[in-house]
């Protein structure tokens, strides 16, 4: 009997799940394409979800796509956003997936696949998946290395690079070792625990010429600019394209200054284009900078409206015939096996708290 009960029991909160996401779904319905946005809308993370989810909300309201969002929280988590995805689409046919962040989206691709869906990934370095059921859109580690290294190997005989121990922090570190021909020290950081002390004492020890800080924009990562200048470091200080996202930027404070980085050519001091003012002016009110993920997002939201008004199939296929896009932030390059590259990112100095492009 008590076995008879816990069935009806698992039987009945079932029931109670599909029902709740039927009702999400039927509410959320306007007769459009739904796109499932998996976002980091709380956790560590929780910045980025909520600046991509301002560009959504602007997009929608102001272009009229042929598509309606559908929201869910990843909170930073792997597991958390296929559960949170499975639960909202447990209904859901060949959907289309707007996903953030790399472990992320590689663990979003075969649940989508399932359903014979297509995601598409932003904030992504890659995505090591043969289903080719994605497209990237967002700067590869080469972009970003490509910009930087010159300058680097131009100017230093030895470096020191602290990066995020994960992919992300991996992956641009492996790039800058391969092509640099100068000596290097390696340290990591755990992008989780913001205690950097005995990482940047480490750095400081070897007194290197520059140090360059890779990888993922957490506390710890915000906390080894704070360190340097704490400690008085007298080299050079260079970093990647997250060290110019705002909520990263403000918090780091006047250790900013004088280090050098990458940075998308919108969130620079130089003239900019009649779209990009547009948006610029649109979240000034808000208090809001554009950065690199909500223009990834927006060229996102962009391709997948395009996609459907010109009734293309979501493959790879067919962005990799498109060959090229040309984005509100600059060109897109479409590549085999759902690989991208966007060419529009500069150095860039801070100079009395503003990031101009790097003069030589």
């Amino acid at each position: 009997m008590k076995k008879v009960l816990i069935g009806l029991f698992i039987a009945l909160c079932l029931l109670v799940v599909g029902y709740n996401a039927y009702q999400s779904e039927r509410q959320a319905t306007t007769g459009k394409t739904k796109v499932y946005a998996v976002l980091p809308l709380s956790g560590v993370y929780a910045q980025y979800g909520k600046d991509v989810k301002s560009i959504i909300e602007w997009y929608i309201q102001n272009k009229k796509p042929n598509f309606e969002i559908v929201y869910m929280d990843s909170e930073g988590e792997p597991a958390k956003g296929v559960t949170a995805f499975q639960q909202r689409a447990i209904y859901a046919k060949e959907p289309i997936v707007f996903s953030v962040f790399s472990p992320i989206s590689a663990v979003m691709t075969p649940v989508v696949k399932e359903k014979g869906g297509f995601l598409f990934s932003i904030s992504t370095v890659g995505i090591a998946s043969d289903l080719g059921n994605y497209q990237i859109i967002s700067r590869s580690s080469s972009d970003i290395i490509d910009i930087l290294l010159p300058y680097i190997q131009k100017n230093f005989k030895n470096i020191a690079i602290i990066h995020s121990d994960d992919e992300y922090g991996h992956q641009e570190t492996k790039l800058m070792k391969s092509q640099f021909s100068g000596k290097i020290y390696e340290e990591t950081f755990n992008p989780r625990n913001p205690d950097v002390r005995i990482e940047v004492l480490k750095l400081i020890d070897v007194n290197p010429e520059a140090i360059v800080v890779l990888g993922s924009t957490t506390p710890a990562y915000i906390n080894i600019f704070k360190e340097l200048k704490s400690h008085e470091y007298k080299g050079q200080i260079l970093s990647d394209s997250g060290f110019t996202n705002p909520h990263i930027f403000n918090v780091i404070g006047d250790a900013t200054e004088g280090v050098i980085s990458t940075a998308m050519l919108a969130e620079t001091t130089l003239p900019q284009s009649e779209q990009i003012q547009q948006l610029q002016e649109a979240f000034q009110k808000d208090n809001k900078k554009l950065y690199y993920i909500m223009l990834e997002a927006f060229e996102t939201l962009e391709i997948i409206n395009y996609t459907l008004n010109n009734n293309l199939s979501f493959t790879q296929e067919t962005y990799q015939n498109m060959g090229r896009w040309k984005g509100v932030s600059g060109d897109i390059l479409f590549l085999k096996d759902g690989k991208c590259s966007i060419k529009s990112y500069v150095l860039i100095k801070v100079k009395d708290g503003q990031i101009v492009p790097l003069e030589e």
